[in-house]
This record gives structure tokens, C-alpha cells and sequence, in this order.
């Protein structure tokens, strides 16, 4: 059924997208920014019509997580099923539900992404104004009205971002993230014992925003297999906000202030997996 629904989809393209720019130039447009990564990093696709430019990045920049977003929820839902057909392809994450302005203002506050991409048809003051507070870069294209052809446009976005743990409480502090070519790092103090550490953040997007933006790929069978592997004796503190989605992958970074030790925590991460319309409740519990 899958191979159908993907052979209907790539006879139709060259009608569906016919208004979108040429990929293969946006790709080619991209090259020599997306070849100055030597570490990690992250791309945030915002409202593509197809995700044939993910996938041609994913494929050749392996040090990529890339995320589609959008706000059609028919697009997304296609989305899935094209990733899906893709074999080895393991650095993708598709965030289900159409991103409302609230829902990428929540973003905002949570999350900060290397690259934006911006395509045509999201290029509203609204989204450009708030992509600008969580990317380093934002990567949008302009059409000539004469001539028809697309010119790339490279934005700087905020060069001092901060962010929160989460966006569900009004408690949580806010912290800077440091930008350099090592990858973005958060300085966390710790005023009880007077020491502070740094943690550099992984790539990809944490499992908080993942589940509240209904991330649909990787799939939930998948996520429980990595996170049931995980070494847990060793992350008794783990709080959600603790655990990012790389893709196919799942990474615990140390950030939490006040670390709740947990007899199950393996158990405590699959159930808010399996409940992710309980969100809130877990994070009350643990706060």
C-alpha cells in the first residue's frame, strides 16, 4: 500500500508543486554554508511542499538532524508516508501537527536551531519575526515577478538566544546558549554547591517539544527500542526535559537544576512516550 500511495505522489509532484522553487538549485545554494558544519547540527524545514530538499541534505550532510514542520496537515501526513519508503535515512524527525503562530512562539522558547528554511509560501512577517529568536540563520527565496527565477536569501537570525527548559511553566528559568563552532552550549550553575557546568546541546529537538508538536517520525516503536537500551542506572535523575530526539537517536544532556532521582526512570520516560496528551501532569510532578 505504501509503494502506491509513493508512486501516486511522484506522478502528481510536477502538478502539486509546480509553484515551488527549483530544490535542486536551493540545494546547490546551500552547499557552502551546509559544508562549514564539522560537527553536529540542525536544519528546521518550515512549510516545504515536498521534502525532497531534506532528504538530499539528510542523505549527503550525515551530521544533519533535520526536521519538517509545516502547517498543512495533509502535506505532513504525505511527509510521513514518503519517509518512510526511504531506506537508511536515520537523521529525519516530522513534527505532526500544524504549527500554529502560539505553537512556534512555544518553540521559540524551548528550542534554537542552526538553520531555518523558510519556503515562499511561510514567508509571512509573523513566522520570519519569531524564526529569527530560534535560528542562528534563516535561509528563505525571493521570486522575480518578470523573469519567474528564485533568488536565495541568507538571514542572521539572533546571535544571543535563550531558552527555556520547557514552555508549560512560568517558573523555569531562561538560559543563554553559547554559539561557536563546537555546537551550542548552556553554562548551568548550581547555587547550592557554587560550582556550574557546561553542556553542549545535541542536535535535533527535545522529546518535551517532540511529543507537545505530535512528532509523528521517528515513530513511538522505534524511540521505546532506544530509550529501553539506554544504560538507565546511571540517569536516575532524568527529568523530560533532560532528552532530545537526534533522529533515530535518543541523547540525555545533564541540564537539569534540581535532578529528581527516580526508582524507574526507564519507566518513567516510556510512560510519558505512551501519554503524551499528560505532558503537563509529568512536568508538574517532577517540578
Amino acid at each position: 500500500m505504501r509503494n502506491i500511495i509513493y508512486f501516486f505522489l511522484l506522478f502528481l509532484s510536477p502538478f502539486i508543486y509546480s509553484d515551488c522553487p527549483n530544490q535542486d538549485a536551493l540545494f546547490a545554494s546551500m552547499q557552502e554554508t551546509l559544508s562549514k558544519f564539522t560537527r553536529p547540527f540542525t536544519i528546521l524545514d518550515y512549510n516545504s511542499q515536498t521534502p525532497d530538499l531534506v532528504f538530499q541534505i539528510a542523505r549527503e550532510y550525515p551530521l544533519a538532524t533535520c526536521i519538517l514542520a509545516g502547517k498543512d496537515p495533509e502535506i505532513l501526513t504525505q511527509f510521513l508516508s514518503l519517509c518512510k519508503e526511504q531506506k537508511n535515512l536515520t537523521n529525519v524527525v516530522i513534527l505532526g501537527k500544524p504549527l500554529t503562530v502560539a505553537d512556534l512562539k512555544n518553540l521559540a522558547q524551548t528550542e534554537f536551531f542552526d538553520i531555518t528554511i523558510s519556503h515562499r509560501n511561510a514567508n509571512v512577517k509573523s513566522f520570519l519575526q519569531i524564526a529569527k529568536n530560534f535560528s542562528e540563520l534563516i535561509i528563505t527565496q525571493d521570486k522575480n515577478k518578470e523573469s519567474g527565477e528564485y533568488t536565495t536569501l541568507f538571514t542572521k537570525g539572533t546571535e544571543s538566544p535563550k531558552i527555556k527548559l520547557h514552555w508549560f511553566s512560568e517558573e523555569k528559568p531562561s538560559f543563554a546558549i553559547n554559539l561557536s563552532d563546537n555546537g551550542h552550549s548552556i553554562t548551568i550553575d548550581d547555587e547550592t554547591n557554587n560550582v556550574s557546568h557546561k553542556v553542549t546541546r545535541a542536535p535535533g529537538i527535545s522529546l518535551i517539544s517532540f511529543l507537545a508538536l505530535q512528532g509523528s517520525y521517528p515513530e513511538s516503536s522505534l524511540l521505546e527500542k532506544k530509550i529501553s537500551k539506554i544504560r538507565w542506572k546511571f540517569y536516575r535523575h532524568v527529568a523530560p526535559w533532560d532528552i532530545y530526539v537526534s533522529g533515530e537517536q535518543i541523547e540525555i544532556l545533564p541540564l537539569s537544576l534540581a535532578p529528581n532521582r527516580r526508582e524507574n526512570p526507564k519507566q518513567f520516560v516510556l510512560d510519558i512516550l505512551h501519554n503524551p496528551s499528560n505532558i503537563k501532569a509529568y512536568l508538574s510532578d517532577t517540578e
